[in-house]
């Protein structure tokens, strides 16, 4: 089973990488994103892209004339191939027919999102999982004909019969499938197609108005001020977070003071949106974005300062290094602002962390606020080496820090240094490092030697006049101030240029993508004989095809260069270079940011009614041990009449013990739950015993929250059970469970959840992602899980049988 299940991780990891790869450049448009206009005026979050064209080997655009070499074009079309061979050959080794239709159509699917126009919106969330419009459109374009025969594939493996059959239905001009019955506490899905669109939309109310829009064709007001304010030449993605409405729509599912006071202390309350635009040029590939922000940065956000940096500071940094970024920081800011953010959430932790820090500076004999921080400066450059290597795949990186006073640092540094002297003599041979002092360009620094470590690296720093400078080498540090005079990456031509376009910049990061290439290179070369034989113990025989020349690439490639600042709208980066990376790389990171905002919405939706529920199910526990202190034992499972019948819930006896004793005297008690007087207070059921994921239920009066009944049971005496009769122990009983929808009853009713010990999962299983909450006797609320030993389950139903409880 494990190996068939990584099997099927595997080759689906392997099918949407492939998916993504094929045919990779960006639209060769002009200034027009297709089908922006589908995304509507109010969105919590969007992207829409161009998808994929034939690169142009004659273009002046390094990144189209990069993919427009043939061994590049071979490679992926070569691995494509493998790929779609390798999903419809293990598709067909399950030997089910719908694996194999699966196989032979997902991957056309795939490609046609990823090389056609497309976007993706999500409208609204509401609480109910119903509320939820979300929807993805592409343009199929004139691949509409194929994508319409893989769609009418897929259907037809739904079942013929049931509430899971699939139903046709017209929408406007489009054509849809959608389930026969709506699956409960899950939003409507509908997959069809308008012309050459092919659309598939999450709840009820979002198609229409997505074909309304597909109509207009009229983009809204955000996404035309956003190409505006964010101008690339040849737009190919936009992407779009409306920031405010999003925690909005967090806090609604799991309202709290903590998450609006971290909200404030970590400076979001402020942050509006956040927008990119990445696309072509006439030089390569070019990114804008903004953090939109309302007034000043506070927080975390206020963490660097609007302090600009000057192409002077990439000096200090060799010409030869591959990767470089250079920020103000200031560290005295960063400690008190952290402290600050610490004492809005919670003031005593503040005081914890002050006195804590106060314990430490009188023991080391220096403060680290006012002698560390404020000795060093705000100016911290960090860079990968290009001529001085670290150790064995780690690069020789350098990190270093302008100075204020020279004095302030070297103090905390000598206590450093003798603290670490003194822990190493000690400890003696058993030392895991030894400290030596050393001179280097006539200043003072210092190395640990590790002891019993297979790799070649000795962190390192050095204190000058000037700045700071930590590596992992003594080489790299002596490297580093020998760089006087020698050629810098203040002299690069790509830096110049992103300096002119932003003058005043905050932070600057560069980075040349060939040694990094080159590194990827070697570890495929190193490793990949390596993976596939695992994948083919696995049953998975994948060829790697032939990588193509290194030259091919490295020719066409020049650094990437990113820029931030602030400006009166925000916080504001622009990138130029070739390879895109990060966000910029196009649909497939909308499909990361769509897939991480459902899920984080919806998890705190569910955290927040999984901690409702079991709130519920304690006051429930709560309710029961009260009524055992006054009538000595558990009620019964129902109130009974003279002659045994039963008439109403106990869920109703214990009403006085959950503050509705005014409801529980309106009962008749000596009439039956449906009398005309009792079931005319059905409607006022408390919301304690409410299910909090099923507000549908709530309204017909019923619940969730059950008995498990039966015999052995804690509730197998009418008249109700002593805690002394629970022989197995009340932590080992359940009391309680919260069951399936499916099980709900009318909760005045004298109707529980009689125990199918040959099956104790029955309505139970799966109630919630994973398993069921169950109250015990002793008050405790547990989560089950799903994958509970069947007879530990059984055990826990009695509470006098004795057996032996294992874990749960």
């Amino acid at each position: 089973m494990l190996r068939t299940r990584m099997r099927s991780l595997c080759v689906a990891a392997v099918a949407i990488c492939a998916a993504w790869l094929a045919s990779p450049v960006w639209a060769q448009s002009t200034n027009k994103l297709k089908l922006s206009h589908a995304a509507g005026e109010e969105v919590l979050f969007a992207a829409t892209w161009n998808g994929w064209s034939e690169p142009n080997p004659k273009s002046t655009n390094r990144t189209e004339k990069l993919l427009a070499e043939q061994s590049l074009r071979d490679f992926f079309n070569d691995l494509s191939n493998e790929v779609n061979r390798l999903v419809e050959e293990q598709a067909t080794n399950t030997g089910a027919p719908q694996a194999t239709v699966v196989a032979k159509t997902l991957p056309l699917l795939l490609k046609t999102a990823i090389t056609h126009p497309g976007t993706v919106v999500l409208n609204h969330v509401d609480e109910k999982a119903d509320q939820v419009q979300f929807a993805i459109v592409i343009d199929a374009e004139k691949d509409i004909e194929s994508v319409n025969d893989a769609i009418a594939k897929l259907t037809a493996l739904a079942p013929p019969e049931g509430p899971h059959r699939l139903v046709q239905e017209k929408i406007g001009n489009g054509k849809f499938y959608r389930p026969a019955e709506a699956i409960p506490n899950s939003p409507l899905v509908r997959i069809g197609t308008m012309g050459t669109h092919v659309i598939l939309t999450l709840g009820e109310d979002t198609t229409q108005p997505l074909l309304n829009r597909l109509q207009q064709k009229k983009n809204a007001g955000w996404v035309e001020s956003i190409l505006r304010d964010l101008p690339v030449e040849r737009p190919e993605l936009l992407v779009y977070a409306n920031i405010k409405q999003i925690l909005a729509a967090v806090k609604e599912a799991n309202p709290s003071p903590q998450f609006d006071a971290g909200v404030k202390a970590f400076g979001f309350d402020n942050v509006t949106s956040f927008a990119m635009v990445g696309g072509l040029d006439a030089v390569g590939m070019h990114v804008n974005s903004l953090l939109g922000l309302k007034g000043e940065p506070h927080g975390l956000l206020a963490l660097i300062p609007n302090k600009p940096i000057t192409l002077d500071a990439f000096k200090r940094v060799p010409a030869t290094a591959s990767q470089a970024t250079i920020v103000r920081f200031d560290l005295a800011h960063v400690m008190d602002t952290v402290l600050n953010i610490v004492g809005d959430m919670d003031p005593r932790a503040k005081e914890d962390a002050e006195t804590g820090l106060a314990s430490i500076e009188r023991q080391i004999g220096f403060s680290i606020k006012d002698d560390l921080c404020k000795g060093l400066g705000d100016e911290w450059t960090l860079y990968t080496s290009g001529s001085e290597g670290g150790a064995m795949f780690i690069p020789g990186i350098v990190l270093s820090s302008s100075i204020r006073d020279q004095q302030k640092v070297q103090k905390a540094l000598d206590v450093l240094f003798m603290a670490l002297k003194g822990f190493s003599q000690q400890a003696g041979p058993r030392a895991p490092f030894t400290v030596q002092e050393y001179t280097v360009k006539g200043n003072k620094a210092v190395r640990l030697q590790l002891n019993n470590i297979p790799l070649a690296i000795s962190p390192s720093w050095a204190l000058t006049k000037d700045e700071l400078v930590i590596s992992l080498t003594p080489q790299l540090v002596s490297s580093h101030l020998s760089q006087a005079g020698k050629p810098s990456l203040a002299e690069s031509d790509v830096l110049k240029d992103s300096f002119k376009r932003q003058p005043k910049p905050i932070a600057v990061s560069y980075s040349d993508p060939k040694p990094s290439l080159q590194g990827a290179y070697s570890l495929v070369n190193t490793f990949a004989p390596v993976l596939t034989g695992q994948l083919a113990q696995q049953g998975i025989n994948f060829t790697l095809p032939p990588l193509p020349p290194l030259s091919d690439i490295e020719q066409h490639l020049q650094p990437n260069v990113t820029t931030f600042g602030f400006t009166k709208d925000g916080l504001r980066s622009e990138t130029h270079g070739v390879i895109p990376s990060g966000v910029e790389i196009g649909p497939a990171s909308s499909a990361v940011l769509v897939a991480l905002l459902l899920p984080a919405v919806q998890q705190a939706r569910e955290a927040a009614r999984r901690s409702q529920s079991m709130n519920n199910l304690k006051q429930i526990g709560l309710a029961l041990h009260n009524s055992h202190d006054v009538g000595n034992r558990f009620p019964g499972a129902a109130i009974r009449d003279k002659n045994g019948k039963a008439l109403l819930s106990w869920r109703v006896h214990i009403l006085p013990y959950i503050e509705q004793a005014p409801l529980y005297q309106q009962f008749h008690l000596d009439e039956p739950w449906d009398s005309p007087h009792n079931k005319a207070l059905i409607e006022q059921m408390p919301a304690v015993y409410g299910s909090t994921n099923n507000p549908d239920l709530v309204k017909q009066g019923k619940t969730t929250y059950l008995a498990p009944t039966g015999e052995g049971t804690g509730w197998d005496d009418p008249k109700g059970n002593q805690i002394r009769s629970f022989t197995d122990g009340t932590s080992n009983t359940i009391l309680a469970v919260e069951a399936h929808r499916d099980a709900a009853v009318i909760w005045t009713k004298p109707d529980d959840l009689l125990v199918d010990f040959e099956n104790p999962q029955k309505s139970l299983k799966s109630v919630r992602a994973g398993g069921f909450q169950a109250l015990f006797a002793d008050g405790s609320v547990r989560f089950i899980s799903d994958n509970i030993n069947l007879d530990t389950l059984r055990a826990l139903f009695t509470r006098g049988g004795g057996e032996a409880i294992g874990a749960f």
